[in-house]
Protein backbone atom coordinates (compact mmCIF):
# COMPACT_ATOMS: atom_id res chain seq x y z
CA UNK A 1 0.00 0.00 0.00
CA UNK A 2 1.11 3.55 -0.79
CA UNK A 3 -0.26 6.49 1.18
CA UNK A 4 -0.83 9.67 -0.84
CA UNK A 5 -2.22 12.98 0.38
CA UNK A 6 -2.44 16.64 -0.68
CA UNK A 7 -2.72 15.55 -4.31
CA UNK A 8 -6.14 16.85 -5.39
CA UNK A 9 -4.61 19.25 -7.94
CA UNK A 10 -2.81 16.34 -9.63
CA UNK A 11 -5.23 15.35 -12.39
CA UNK A 12 -4.03 11.79 -13.01
CA UNK A 13 -4.00 10.85 -9.30
CA UNK A 14 -7.24 12.61 -8.44
CA UNK A 15 -9.08 10.90 -11.29
CA UNK A 16 -8.12 7.49 -9.86
CA UNK A 17 -10.05 8.47 -6.73
CA UNK A 18 -13.20 9.00 -8.82
CA UNK A 19 -13.38 5.27 -9.44
CA UNK A 20 -13.54 4.60 -5.69
CA UNK A 21 -16.39 7.13 -5.36
CA UNK A 22 -18.25 5.30 -8.10
CA UNK A 23 -17.68 1.85 -6.59
CA UNK A 24 -18.58 2.77 -3.00
CA UNK A 25 -21.13 5.59 -3.32
CA UNK A 26 -22.40 5.13 -6.87
CA UNK A 27 -21.34 8.67 -7.86
CA UNK A 28 -20.49 8.43 -11.52
CA UNK A 29 -16.92 9.39 -12.42
CA UNK A 30 -18.33 11.60 -15.20
CA UNK A 31 -20.12 13.77 -12.62
CA UNK A 32 -16.89 14.30 -10.69
CA UNK A 33 -15.02 15.06 -13.91
CA UNK A 34 -17.58 17.73 -14.78
CA UNK A 35 -17.55 19.00 -11.19
CA UNK A 36 -13.80 19.59 -11.36
CA UNK A 37 -13.80 20.97 -14.93
CA UNK A 38 -16.53 23.46 -13.94
CA UNK A 39 -14.32 24.88 -11.19
CA UNK A 40 -16.53 23.58 -8.36
CA UNK A 41 -13.86 21.46 -6.69
CA UNK A 42 -12.95 22.79 -3.25
CA UNK A 43 -9.28 23.89 -3.30
CA UNK A 44 -9.10 23.03 0.41
CA UNK A 45 -10.21 19.42 -0.19
CA UNK A 46 -7.42 17.21 1.17
CA UNK A 47 -7.61 13.45 0.55
CA UNK A 48 -5.72 10.82 2.52
CA UNK A 49 -5.70 7.74 0.31
CA UNK A 50 -4.22 4.26 0.31
CA UNK A 51 -3.36 3.06 -3.19
CA UNK A 52 -2.70 -0.53 -4.14
CA UNK A 53 -0.62 0.08 -7.24
CA UNK A 54 -2.67 2.54 -9.30
CA UNK A 55 -5.94 1.63 -7.57
CA UNK A 56 -7.38 3.84 -4.82
CA UNK A 57 -8.69 1.43 -2.18
CA UNK A 58 -9.38 3.52 0.94
CA UNK A 59 -9.83 7.22 1.55
CA UNK A 60 -10.66 9.90 4.13
CA UNK A 61 -10.78 13.59 3.20
CA UNK A 62 -11.00 16.87 5.07
CA UNK A 63 -11.62 20.46 4.00
CA UNK A 64 -11.64 23.88 5.64
CA UNK A 65 -15.09 25.02 6.78
CA UNK A 66 -14.82 28.46 8.41
CA UNK A 67 -17.85 29.29 10.53
CA UNK A 68 -19.54 32.29 12.07
CA UNK A 69 -20.68 31.22 15.54
CA UNK A 70 -22.27 33.73 17.90
CA UNK A 71 -20.71 36.54 15.89
CA UNK A 72 -17.17 35.14 15.99
CA UNK A 73 -15.22 33.59 13.13
CA UNK A 74 -14.22 30.02 14.00
CA UNK A 75 -11.78 27.71 12.22
CA UNK A 76 -13.87 24.69 11.34
CA UNK A 77 -13.34 21.63 9.17
CA UNK A 78 -15.50 19.08 7.43
CA UNK A 79 -14.71 15.39 6.98
CA UNK A 80 -16.12 13.50 4.02
CA UNK A 81 -15.38 10.84 1.38
CA UNK A 82 -14.82 8.14 4.02
CA UNK A 83 -14.76 5.03 1.85
CA UNK A 84 -13.05 1.68 1.51
CA UNK A 85 -13.21 -0.69 -1.44
CA UNK A 86 -15.33 -3.67 -0.28
CA UNK A 87 -12.48 -6.02 -1.23
CA UNK A 88 -10.15 -4.25 1.23
CA UNK A 89 -12.42 -3.88 4.24
CA UNK A 90 -11.55 -5.42 7.60
CA UNK A 91 -7.88 -4.46 7.38
CA UNK A 92 -8.03 -1.33 9.54
CA UNK A 93 -7.26 1.00 6.61
CA UNK A 94 -9.91 3.57 7.51
CA UNK A 95 -8.70 3.69 11.12
CA UNK A 96 -5.13 4.36 10.01
CA UNK A 97 -6.20 7.12 7.61
CA UNK A 98 -8.45 8.73 10.20
CA UNK A 99 -5.69 8.88 12.79
CA UNK A 100 -3.29 10.44 10.29
CA UNK A 101 -5.85 12.99 9.15
CA UNK A 102 -6.92 13.98 12.68
CA UNK A 103 -3.29 14.70 13.59
CA UNK A 104 -3.23 17.35 10.85
CA UNK A 105 -6.80 18.52 11.39
CA UNK A 106 -6.34 19.27 15.09
CA UNK A 107 -3.53 21.70 14.20
CA UNK A 108 -5.77 23.57 11.75
CA UNK A 109 -9.31 23.63 13.16
CA UNK A 110 -11.09 24.26 16.45
CA UNK A 111 -14.08 22.10 15.59
CA UNK A 112 -14.77 19.40 12.99
CA UNK A 113 -18.00 18.00 11.55
CA UNK A 114 -19.06 14.95 9.59
CA UNK A 115 -22.31 13.32 8.47
CA UNK A 116 -22.86 9.59 8.81
CA UNK A 117 -25.52 6.93 9.13
CA UNK A 118 -23.09 4.87 11.25
CA UNK A 119 -22.20 7.06 14.27
CA UNK A 120 -20.63 4.17 16.19
CA UNK A 121 -17.74 4.15 13.71
CA UNK A 122 -16.66 7.64 14.72
CA UNK A 123 -17.22 7.85 18.47
CA UNK A 124 -13.80 6.19 19.10
CA UNK A 125 -12.24 9.21 17.35
CA UNK A 126 -13.88 11.70 19.72
CA UNK A 127 -16.97 12.54 17.63
CA UNK A 128 -20.44 12.83 19.13
CA UNK A 129 -23.89 13.17 17.58
CA UNK A 130 -25.54 16.59 17.86
CA UNK A 131 -29.19 17.37 17.21
CA UNK A 132 -29.99 19.77 14.39
CA UNK A 133 -33.24 21.75 14.21
CA UNK A 134 -35.28 23.36 11.48
CA UNK A 135 -37.46 26.41 12.04
CA UNK A 136 -41.13 27.06 11.32
CA UNK A 137 -43.33 30.14 11.13
CA UNK A 138 -46.95 30.67 10.15
CA UNK A 139 -47.19 32.44 6.79
CA UNK A 140 -49.47 35.03 8.40
CA UNK A 141 -46.44 36.35 10.30
CA UNK A 142 -44.99 37.67 7.02
CA UNK A 143 -46.38 39.69 4.14
CA UNK A 144 -49.28 38.63 1.92
CA UNK A 145 -48.67 41.06 -0.95
CA UNK A 146 -47.36 39.25 -4.05
CA UNK A 147 -44.80 40.77 -6.41
CA UNK A 148 -42.96 39.64 -9.56
CA UNK A 149 -42.01 36.02 -8.86
CA UNK A 150 -38.70 34.20 -8.85
CA UNK A 151 -37.72 32.51 -12.11
CA UNK A 152 -36.45 28.97 -12.44
CA UNK A 153 -32.65 28.78 -12.53
CA UNK A 154 -30.92 26.16 -14.66
CA UNK A 155 -27.87 24.78 -12.87
CA UNK A 156 -26.56 23.34 -16.15
CA UNK A 157 -26.68 26.69 -17.96
CA UNK A 158 -23.38 28.61 -17.87
CA UNK A 159 -25.06 32.01 -17.51
CA UNK A 160 -27.21 30.84 -14.61
CA UNK A 161 -24.21 29.25 -12.90
CA UNK A 162 -22.39 32.57 -13.23
CA UNK A 163 -25.27 34.18 -11.33
CA UNK A 164 -24.68 31.71 -8.51
CA UNK A 165 -20.92 32.26 -8.49
CA UNK A 166 -21.33 36.03 -8.26
CA UNK A 167 -23.84 35.81 -5.44
CA UNK A 168 -21.70 33.43 -3.40
CA UNK A 169 -18.77 35.86 -3.67
CA UNK A 170 -20.75 38.72 -2.11
CA UNK A 171 -23.53 37.00 -0.15
CA UNK A 172 -24.86 38.21 3.17
CA UNK A 173 -25.17 35.71 6.06
CA UNK A 174 -28.65 34.67 7.16
CA UNK A 175 -27.41 34.32 10.75
CA UNK A 176 -24.82 35.60 13.17
CA UNK A 177 -25.47 32.68 15.53
CA UNK A 178 -24.41 29.86 13.20
CA UNK A 179 -23.40 30.26 9.58
CA UNK A 180 -20.90 28.41 7.35
CA UNK A 181 -18.85 31.10 5.63
CA UNK A 182 -17.71 28.96 2.70
CA UNK A 183 -19.70 25.98 1.46
CA UNK A 184 -20.01 26.66 -2.27
CA UNK A 185 -18.36 23.39 -3.25
CA UNK A 186 -20.82 21.30 -1.22
CA UNK A 187 -23.69 23.38 -2.59
CA UNK A 188 -22.60 22.80 -6.19
CA UNK A 189 -22.14 19.07 -5.70
CA UNK A 190 -25.59 18.81 -4.14
CA UNK A 191 -27.02 20.59 -7.19
CA UNK A 192 -26.15 17.60 -9.39
CA UNK A 193 -28.97 15.87 -7.52
CA UNK A 194 -32.37 16.58 -9.15
CA UNK A 195 -33.86 16.83 -5.66
CA UNK A 196 -32.04 20.15 -5.32
CA UNK A 197 -31.46 21.59 -8.79
CA UNK A 198 -35.16 21.37 -9.63
CA UNK A 199 -35.83 23.68 -6.66
CA UNK A 200 -33.43 26.45 -7.70
CA UNK A 201 -34.91 29.94 -8.30
CA UNK A 202 -33.59 33.47 -8.89
CA UNK A 203 -34.97 36.97 -8.46
CA UNK A 204 -32.90 39.60 -10.24
CA UNK A 205 -34.58 42.53 -8.45
CA UNK A 206 -33.66 41.06 -5.07
CA UNK A 207 -30.29 39.72 -6.27
CA UNK A 208 -31.24 36.50 -4.53
CA UNK A 209 -31.26 32.77 -5.25
CA UNK A 210 -33.42 30.43 -3.20
CA UNK A 211 -33.67 26.65 -3.04
CA UNK A 212 -37.32 26.03 -2.23
CA UNK A 213 -40.48 24.06 -2.87
CA UNK A 214 -44.15 24.03 -1.90
CA UNK A 215 -45.06 20.77 -0.22
CA UNK A 216 -48.68 20.55 0.85
CA UNK A 217 -49.42 23.65 2.91
CA UNK A 218 -45.77 24.39 3.60
CA UNK A 219 -43.19 26.53 1.86
CA UNK A 220 -39.90 24.72 2.44
CA UNK A 221 -36.88 27.01 2.15
CA UNK A 222 -33.62 25.06 1.99
CA UNK A 223 -31.27 27.96 1.35
CA UNK A 224 -31.09 31.68 0.56
CA UNK A 225 -28.09 33.15 -1.26
CA UNK A 226 -28.46 36.91 -1.44
CA UNK A 227 -26.23 39.92 -2.08
CA UNK A 228 -28.20 41.97 0.43
CA UNK A 229 -29.65 41.29 3.84
CA UNK A 230 -33.34 40.58 3.31
CA UNK A 231 -36.30 40.14 5.57
CA UNK A 232 -38.23 36.95 4.95
CA UNK A 233 -41.34 38.83 3.81
CA UNK A 234 -39.41 40.27 0.83
CA UNK A 235 -38.86 36.73 -0.41
CA UNK A 236 -42.35 35.45 0.37
CA UNK A 237 -43.86 38.33 -1.62
CA UNK A 238 -42.26 36.84 -4.74
CA UNK A 239 -43.72 33.34 -4.34
CA UNK A 240 -47.17 33.21 -5.97
CA UNK A 241 -48.35 29.87 -4.55
CA UNK A 242 -50.42 29.73 -1.37
CA UNK A 243 -49.17 28.12 1.82
CA UNK A 244 -49.94 28.36 5.51
CA UNK A 245 -46.54 27.53 7.01
CA UNK A 246 -42.91 28.29 6.27
CA UNK A 247 -40.13 25.83 7.08
CA UNK A 248 -36.53 27.03 7.12
CA UNK A 249 -33.72 24.47 6.86
CA UNK A 250 -30.88 26.82 7.83
CA UNK A 251 -30.20 29.33 10.59
CA UNK A 252 -32.57 32.30 10.00
CA UNK A 253 -32.09 34.80 12.82
CA UNK A 254 -31.19 37.71 10.47
CA UNK A 255 -34.33 37.35 8.34
CA UNK A 256 -36.48 39.56 10.57
CA UNK A 257 -39.03 36.83 11.24
CA UNK A 258 -40.56 36.65 14.71
CA UNK A 259 -42.23 33.73 16.46
CA UNK A 260 -40.02 31.06 14.95
CA UNK A 261 -40.36 27.60 16.44
CA UNK A 262 -37.40 25.22 16.44
CA UNK A 263 -38.23 21.58 15.74
CA UNK A 264 -35.87 18.56 15.78
CA UNK A 265 -34.56 17.70 12.32
CA UNK A 266 -34.60 13.97 11.63
CA UNK A 267 -32.50 12.21 9.02
CA UNK A 268 -30.72 8.89 8.53
CA UNK A 269 -27.49 10.88 8.31
CA UNK A 270 -26.49 12.20 11.72
CA UNK A 271 -24.33 15.28 12.20
CA UNK A 272 -21.35 14.59 14.44
CA UNK A 273 -18.92 17.09 15.95
CA UNK A 274 -15.44 16.93 17.46
CA UNK A 275 -14.11 19.77 19.59
CA UNK A 276 -15.74 22.60 21.56
CA UNK A 277 -18.94 23.63 19.80
CA UNK A 278 -20.47 26.61 21.61
CA UNK A 279 -23.92 26.27 20.03
CA UNK A 280 -24.18 22.81 21.56
CA UNK A 281 -22.71 23.88 24.90
CA UNK A 282 -25.22 26.74 25.15
CA UNK A 283 -28.12 24.44 24.25
CA UNK A 284 -28.91 26.49 21.16
CA UNK A 285 -30.95 25.28 18.21
CA UNK A 286 -29.07 25.36 14.92
CA UNK A 287 -29.06 23.95 11.38
CA UNK A 288 -26.29 23.61 8.83
CA UNK A 289 -28.01 24.53 5.52
CA UNK A 290 -29.41 21.44 3.86
CA UNK A 291 -27.55 22.40 0.67
CA UNK A 292 -24.25 22.54 2.60
CA UNK A 293 -24.41 18.91 3.76
CA UNK A 294 -21.43 16.87 2.66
Amino acid sequence: MNLLTYYSTDDSTREKLYLLFEKVFGIEAGILEDFYASGFWNPDYTPYTFFDGDKAVANVSMFAMPLLIEGKRIKGAGIQSVMTDPEYRGRGLMKQLFQLMLTDLDKQAQVAFLYTDKPDLYTPFGFRVIQEHYFTAASSTVAVKKERPFRKLNFFDENDVEVLRNLFETREPTSHLFFPLSYESSFYLNMYNPYFHEKLYYCEELETVIVAEINGEALKLYDIISRKRLELNKIVQRIPETFSEIELYFQPDLLGCLDLEAKPFTSNNKLMVRGDFSMELAGGSFKLPLTAEF
